[in-house]
């Protein structure tokens, strides 16, 4: 969860970290006992370290700074010494633009930090890691904090898998809406926090709440072409969390022989009928559907490549996931068919099939944002901060989510809720930002109740809320 603190053009940075660092030591148990000590370095981010100091020692907190100029007296009294529970490490050796000069005594520093156990706060972006993670600059010290305070947005090397894990919990202070933009003047990337995605809530009608003489048939009408005999599952998965969308109408087209299995799991859905054992045909009337999700446990059956090919001539908005992303990426005819303004949701392993593999993270950026060009589409990736792709090269990065969603089936639960705001009437682009950010938020809901281990993609659907 974001902590809102207040417009970075009124306040300086440190007192606004001071105030987040205040809250997190709140939800860590900790009163006015809590010790501080941050560590500054001599450019921009130590400023703002020192006003964070003088914030905290300003409403009685115990704070004690460490310059680099003490840090060699401090490394010595302190070697080998464990940090106490009730003692809160901020670090603000280095910025995002003061890697270059991370070095000698500034490392050391934050090794010492590294090994302390103390719960760690970064300012900015953890000291030693590149604001770029595209530099070709190695980083052999990188402070690992629990959580990172950024001002208005992150660094992009805090939402990718080679220094990520080192930024911990991601904590925005500043000003909201207008400054979640990139952190580079081309604008490219944005990181959707509370903040931004009740901005793109707010612009769509659809999302806003209907009058009291709405009707089913005007909140849109979702087919699911999904599962395949013994891949039911899927379907139930994806139908459920359709179901909890807002969607009017959903209606779940399985073979027949699981005609049973949609109608006990999904009682509020409507069920169509495959005269296989996978899908091998289109339901009848088309036309009244407002948006199609296809994919989840389909199968790749020769039968079911043919049906999909004539499902993806129907012209409906559409979600593509699992299976169908598998077809559509051994067969440059299916991928011919994917109707423009659609939404792909494919895991590492299916964009991989998709677009062919990658040596590094900027590589596979270049091929999604590729991918979503070449046909006109939204690409989703799926994983930490789930990467949202538009047509136009936009990257929109999600905020929410746990590890607990490591699971089989998470996917197919994301699939089938945007799906059910494609119907509804939201463009491409938001029902996908929208559905990811609050498929992450209810994976954190579930986690809350059932714990990492035990969670799984069925408990997802029931926490889905707006």
């Amino acid at each position: 969860m974001e902590i809102y603190v207040g417009n970075t053009s009124e306040r300086h940075a440190g007192e606004a970290v001071a105030l987040c660092v205040i809250h997190l030591a709140h939800e860590r148990g900790l009163g006015n006992d809590a010790m501080f000590t941050v560590f500054a370095g001599n450019g921009g981010n130590g400023r703002d370290g020192m006003k964070t100091a003088s914030v905290l020692s300003s409403k009685g907190f115990k704070c004690e700074v460490v310059g680099l100029e003490d840090a060699g007296s401090y490394l010595e009294s302190h070697a080998g010494r464990k940090a106490g529970m009730g003692e809160i490490y901020i670090d603000a050796i280095s910025g995002a633009d003061e890697h270059a000069g991370f070095c000698g005594i500034a490392r050391a520093l934050a090794g010492y930090i590294n090994s302390s156990g103390a719960f760690v706060v970064s300012i900015g972006i953890p000291s030693g890691m590149p604001a770029n993670p595209f530099t070709q600059e190695t980083a052999t010290e990188i402070v690992k904090a629990d959580v990172t305070v950024a001002v208005d947005y992150p660094e992009l090397s805090m939402l990718l898998p080679l220094y990520g894990n080192n930024a911990g919990r991601i904590v925005i202070v500043g000003s909201g809406v207008e400054s979640n933009n990139a952190s580079n003047s081309s604008g490219k990337y944005f990181y959707v926090d509370e903040a931004a995605y009740n901005e793109i809530v707010s612009t769509e009608p659809c999302l806003c709440r209907h009058d009291k003489f709405t009707h089913k048939g005007d909140n849109g009408h979702l087919l699911l072409v999904c599962g395949c005999k013994g891949m039911t599952g899927a379907a139930v998965l994806a139908t459920k969390a359709a179901l909890r969308s807002g969607c009017g109408i959903v209606t779940s087209h399985v073979p027949e022989s699981e005609r049973a299995v949609i109608h006990t799991a999904c009682p509020s859905a409507i069920v169509s009928c495959d005269e296989g054992e996978c899908f091998t045909m289109l339901p009848d009337n088309m036309q009244k559907y407002t948006a199609v999700c296809t994919g989840c446990g389909l199968g790749k059956d020769r039968r079911t490549a043919n049906a999909l090919g004539s499902l993806l001539e129907c012209g409906k908005p559409m979600v593509i996931d699992a299976d169908a992303l598998n077809l559509i990426s051994s067969d440059s005819g299916l991928k011919s068919l994917v109707p423009k303004g659609s939404v792909l949701t494919p895991h590492l392993g299916e964009l991989k099939r998709l677009t062919g593999t990658w040596a590094d993270e900027k590589e596979k950026i270049e091929k999604a944002v590729a991918l979503a060009a070449s046909l006109s589409s939204v690409v989703v990736v799926k994983g930490a901060h789930t990467m949202t792709v538009s047509p136009d090269g936009r990257m929109f990065f999600n905020s929410t989510g746990t590890p607990g969603m490591a699971k089989g089936g998470c996917g197919d639960v994301l699939a089938g809720y945007i799906g059910g705001l494609l119907a509804r009437g939201c463009s491409a682009l938001s029902a996908a930002i929208v559905g990811v950010y609050r498929h992450g938020a209810a994976g954190e809901r579930a986690e809350a109740v059932f714990g990492y281990e035990a969670m799984n993609s069925s408990d997802i659907s029931d926490f889905l809320r707006r």
